[in-house]
């Protein structure tokens, strides 16, 4: 039987998929733009940048992935697969923790350092905190826990 309930967690995984992928594709345009010629440094921070590469490149594979791990859970989800459900509950509360820290730690960043650049991370990373609590309160309804015979 599908309740209103797993209608929403589908979207709310359909929503964390895009989210990441967006955020990843963000983050491929910062690993591109370290690269490029006119990305401002000096000759003595000139060192930096292959680690600013690699750091950016690593996060977008990062999030790229996890956005396709998304679109996947929601697929299962109307399927019925119970691993869907298992999965879902630990990786929802590591990234709550993990988006928690960085959500704090862009506050301060933001209230230091306004620009249109950490504004616009700071909504980005509440919507997608906001996203994670919401998937966490549906994937515990005893709906959702029947539905997938937890």
């Amino acid at each position: 039987m599908k309740t209103k309930y797993l209608y929403l967690l589908v979207l709310a995984w359909i929503v964390f998929g895009i989210l990441f992928i967006y955020v990843g594709y963000l983050s491929l345009d910062i690993a591109l733009y370290t690269v490029s010629p006119s990305y401002p440094t000096s000759e003595e921070a000139n060192w930096a940048k292959p680690m600013l590469f690699f750091g950016t490149c690593l996060a977008t594979t990062t999030l790229l992935v996890f956005g396709c791990i998304f679109f996947i859970f929601s697929y299962e989800t109307c399927k019925g697969k119970s691993w869907v459900w298992n999965a879902g509950v630990i990786i929802s509360t590591i990234f709550l923790v993990i988006f928690g820290f960085m959500l704090a730690s862009l506050m301060v960043t933001t209230l230091l350092f306004t620009s249109a650049f950490t504004v616009r991370t700071l909504i980005i990373i509440t919507i997608i905190f906001l996203v994670d609590l919401g998937v966490i309160f549906l994937i515990t309804r005893p709906q959702i826990k029947s539905y997938f015979e937890i």
